[in-house]
């Protein structure tokens, strides 16, 4: 599997900072910047190989704010030399979520926690590629790490009456010509459309 190490740096760059120690599960951090919204890091748990560490960088859309992207990497440990004596981390991108993209899994922890499974290596060489080339690099040169402070104010969250007036009802949804009753079900059509013509 394919590394993230530009990534890697400056993520534990910007917890040293800020004195998250990403190795504690749980951890948590989120950050604000003007003009390019808020960041937030976080140690999803950690198993017998590692810790899942997801980075969010949220945008505001309109007056909502969005993840856009989130990444979470696995840190894996490696034997630092031949002597398998210590270990240095690496970090290895599974999953990526974008706001036009949507959610894609490349590699996964098995049902112990104990290994990974890798379900598409070209996706995940692609996401390592992007983790690299594009979002180490916006954070870098964003300034995240010089010029970020700490936010106290999650996103906020939405009341059941703003849900609900987003949400679709099906009452809303334009009748089918089935439920105008053009077409008559013939008894024993389960969606059959044979038995229907």
């Amino acid at each position: 599997m394919k590394t993230a190490t530009e990534l890697q740096r400056i993520v534990q760059q910007i917890a040293q900072k800020h004195g998250l120690d990403l190795d504690r599960p749980g951890a948590y951090l989120r950050l604000q910047l003007e003009g390019h919204g808020q960041l937030v890091i976080q140690n999803l748990g950690a198993g017998a190989l590692g810790a899942r560490i997801s980075i969010t960088n949220y945008i505001e859309v309109g007056s909502d704010y969005v993840a856009d992207p989130q990444v979470v990497v696995f840190t894996a440990y490696r034997p630092a030399d031949e002597s398998c004596e210590q270990t240095e981390p690496v970090w290895l991108p599974l999953e990526i979520t974008e706001l036009f993209g949507g959610w894609r899994l490349y590699a996964e922890l098995d049902q112990t926690n104990d290994g990974l499974l890798l379900h598409d290596p070209v996706g995940q060489a692609e996401l390592a590629r992007y983790c690299e080339k594009v979002l180490a690099k916006n954070l870098t040169r964003h300034g995240w790490l010089e010029r970020a402070e700490r936010c106290n104010v999650p996103i906020r969250s939405w009341s059941q009456e703003e849900i609900y007036a987003r949400d679709i009802r099906v009452d809303a949804l334009p009748q089918s010509d089935l439920a105008r009753g053009k077409i008559q079900r013939k008894e024993g059509d389960y969606g059959n459309h044979e038995a229907a013509a």
